[in-house]
């Protein structure tokens, strides 16, 4: 006579739950699957939305210029439209001297003709010194052989000896063209500034 038959096992349910948990840096969906009693828990981390607007309100907010300065900077990682706006106008804005020149060296890593336009503009034009040598070093660093003319011109007529110095710097370290050449030499023997001078010859040695 057969035994008793034994009963079939029965497929392991599977529970599934899937949440998501936001916190100030990022959206996180956590998926928890329950299989034969157990659980297994997989997290997958997303860009929170709206990142570029949250830089843009503490860029233009904060009420500490060392924050805003680094949002700027932060900035130049989202070249957007709305960002670069955003970027161009507290470059020329800003109250602050810092956060100006952070969005001077911005515009210079976003790139492009308007952001060297703008450079060049702000070179020029700024009420600060210190913005406009940055300006000037960012223009030195972005290669754009059409900023070698206005570069020479700050670097002969700037009423900054600080901000002729960097054109100088930038002519000669990040421009090696003979037109930067030949406008290193002529600053080296007529600047009226020895300081300017010097920074020319030393220029020269480096090409």
């Amino acid at each position: 006579m057969p035994g008793p038959v034994a009963p079939k096992p029965q497929p392991a349910t599977q529970i599934r739950k899937t949440t998501t948990v936001e916190t100030h840096t990022r959206t996180t969906t956590v998926t928890t699957v329950t299989l034969g009693g157990d659980a297994f828990v997989r997290s997958t981390p997303a860009p929170v939305p709206g990142a570029v607007g949250r830089i843009l309100s503490m860029a233009r907010m904060s009420g500490s210029s060392e924050v805003r300065a680094q949002a700027v900077t932060a900035l130049a990682a989202h070249p957007g439209s709305e960002a670069v706006a955003a970027v161009l106008d507290i470059a020329r804005f800003s109250g602050s001297t810092e956060v100006r020149a952070a969005a001077v060296r911005s515009l210079g890593r976003i790139g492009g003709a308007a952001a060297v336009d703008a450079i060049l503009d702000i070179a020029r034009f700024s009420g600060s010194s210190a913005v406009r040598e940055a300006a000037v070093r960012t223009l030195g660093h972005s290669g754009h052989a059409a900023a070698i003319e206005p570069i020479f011109e700050i670097a002969r007529f700037s009423g900054s000896s600080e901000v002729r110095e960097a054109a100088v710097i930038a002519l000669g370290r990040y421009m090696p063209d003979d037109r930067a050449m030949a406008h290193i030499e002529s600053i080296a023997r007529f600047s009226g500034s020895s300081r300017v001078r010097a920074a020319a010859v030393r220029a020269m040695g480096g090409f």
